[in-house]
C-alpha cells in the first residue's frame, strides 16, 4: 500500500517480527505456522498441477479423502516457500513442538473448568481443524461438470504473473462445489458458513489474491488479529489492493 506523504520509510523485515505472530498461529491445533505457510504457499504455487507431490491437497488430482487428510503426506516443511521474514529459531522451535500450546490448553481447561471444559476445548480445537480442512477441499470444482471460477488463481507466487498452464489448472472456484463424499463431509458441509466470516467466502479471489490482508466478507480475523497489530505499529503497509473484485460472497 503507497504510503502518505511525511510517513516514515519501510522499515526491512526481521524474523523477530514474526514470533508473536507465529506463537499465536501455533495454538491450533495442527502443524505449526512455518510448516503451514510452506505448505499453503506450495498450493496456490502448483493449485491442482502435478499431484501430491507438489500440490499438498488437490482434490482434482488425489481425490477428496487424500487432499482432505494430506497432513500424514506432507508432514514436513517445504523449504522452497518457507515465508522467510518469519523464520527463525524462534518461529522454529515453536513449529517443531507446535503442539505443545494445544497440550497446555487442553490442561489449563480441564484444570480450571474440570471435565465440561476439556471437552469445550477439544471440541472446538477438532472442529476449527477439520472446517480448515475440508474448506480446503470443497472450495475446489472437483464434480463432473463443474467449472472453477474465471481467473481463478495465479499458479505462481502472490503478485506474479501466471504462467497459463497453472491458471488453467487450479479449480479454486467462488462457488461450494457440491461435493459430499459421505454423511461425515455433508455434516462438515453445514457448518461452512464459518468461513465466511472468517474472509474465506471467496475461494478463487483467495488463489488470485494470496496475499490481500484483508478479505472481502466480515473478515473477523483482520478485525481481530491485523488492526489491532496494525495500530499498535507491530505491521505495516498491508496489502489491500483487490479486495472489491471479489464476486458475491457465497
Amino acid at each position: 500500500m503507497p504510503r502518505q506523504p511525511g510517513s516514515q520509510p519501510p522499515r526491512p523485515p526481521s524474523p523477530h517480527h514474526g514470533t508473536s505472530p507465529t506463537a499465536a498461529a501455533s495454538s491450533p491445533p495442527q502443524g505449526g505456522s512455518v510448516w503451514w505457510a510452506a505448505n499453503h504457499r506450495c498450493h496456490h504455487k502448483f493449485c491442482d498441477v502435478d499431484g501430491s507431490a507438489r500440490d499438498p491437497h488437490s482434490p482434482q488430482l488425489d481425490g477428496a479423502a487424500n487432499a482432505f487428510a494430506f497432513l500424514s503426506e506432507h508432514g514436513t516443511v517445504k523449504e522452497e516457500f518457507t515465508p522467510r521474514h518469519c523464520d527463525g529459531v524462534a518461529a522454529r522451535v515453536l513449529d517443531t513442538f507446535s503442539a505443545l500450546p494445544c497440550v497446555v490448553e487442553l490442561c489449563a481447561m480441564r484444570a480450571l473448568f474440570g471435565t465440561a471444559g476439556l471437552w469445550a476445548s477439544f471440541t472446538s480445537g477438532y472442529l476449527s481443524q477439520l472446517l480448515t480442512l475440508w474448506f480446503n477441499v470443497v472450495n475446489h470444482a472437483t464434480e463432473e461438470g463443474e467449472e472453477a471460477a474465471p481467473g481463478a488463481a495465479p499458479g505462481a507466487a502472490p503478485g506474479a504473473a501466471p504462467e497459463l498452464s497453472r491458471a488453467k489448472a487450479c479449480r479454486a472456484t467462488d462457488v461450494r462445489s457440491a461435493l459430499s463424499p459421505n454423511l461425515f463431509f455433508e455434516c462438515l458441509n453445514r457448518l461452512l458458513w464459518v468461513g465466511v466470516l472468517c474472509g474465506e467466502g471467496t475461494h478463487a479471489h483467495h488463489h488470485a489474491y494470496g496475499s490481500l490482508a484483508h478479505r472481502p466478507g466480515v473478515d473477523l480475523p483482520f478485525h481481530i488479529f491485523i488492526r489491532p497489530l496494525l495500530a499498535l505499529g507491530l505491521v505495516w503497509d498491508p496489502k489491500l489492493a483487490g479486495r472489491d473484485k471479489a464476486s458475491k460472497v457465497h
